[in-house]
């Protein structure tokens, strides 16, 4: 409300100010278009700026406060939007639905909903894989992925997924994406996936 109540006075402040400028006998009329695009101007900046603050401090909230955590399942109840909490960002978090697909919300989207949390036992896991051979990608992809299901503890709801990660010049970053609830060999499972993974790319 205040970002509001500040945007109607600097509005009603800059009308004004033209109005008194008019009555001065300054050719307000031939300059309506600029005297538009400021406002707009001015009006879009603080849109934006209470977007994107009010997405850093929800970010900044739940990393200090920790309300929920990586492998917990959401449910957004307002926006009916649910899925495991796979990573949370300065700006956006991630969630992963029940179809695998990721869903990217801003950050005070979770903390101005009411929202339902399953405190699962669920840890995350991430392992990256760089690669110069575009060709290949679909079956690096698909071995990233066995290699996941075919270690143990690994989960199999949800099923490990490959993002994109990183597109940087003539390379691909590929993310892994998978949940164990062995929290204390987490390293060792990690190490397992590599292994399985090099395997796979033997075959």
């Amino acid at each position: 409300m205040r970002i509001l109540q500040k945007i109607s006075t600097l509005s009603i402040g800059f009308i004004s100010f033209w109005v008194i400028i008019g009555l001065l006998g300054y050719d307000v009329e031939n300059n309506l278009l600029i005297i538009l695009l400021v406002l707009s101007t001015i009006i879009i900046t603080f849109a934006i700026a209470k977007d994107t603050l009010g997405n850093l401090l929800s970010g900044l909230i739940i990393f200090i406060w920790k309300p929920f955590k990586q492998g917990d399942f959401l449910l957004i109840n307002k926006e009916e939007i649910s899925g495991i909490l796979s990573n949370v960002g300065l700006m956006f978090s991630k969630l992963i639905d029940q179809n695998q697909n990721v869903i990217v919300i801003p950050n005070n989207l979770l903390l101005s909903n009411q929202i339902s949390i399953s405190q699962g036992k669920n840890y995350l896991i991430t392992l990256y894989y760089r690669t110069s051979s575009f060709h290949n990608v679909d079956k690096i992809r698909k071995s990233l992925i066995h290699s996941a299901t075919i270690t143990n503890y690994i989960e199999s709801k949800p099923r490990p997924i490959v993002l994109l990660h990183d597109l940087h010049g003539s390379e691909i970053t590929l993310e892994l994406t998978c949940f164990t609830t062995k929290y204390n060999q987490i390293d060792k499972i990690k190490s397992n996936i590599r292994t399985n993974f090099l395997k796979e790319l033997k075959h």
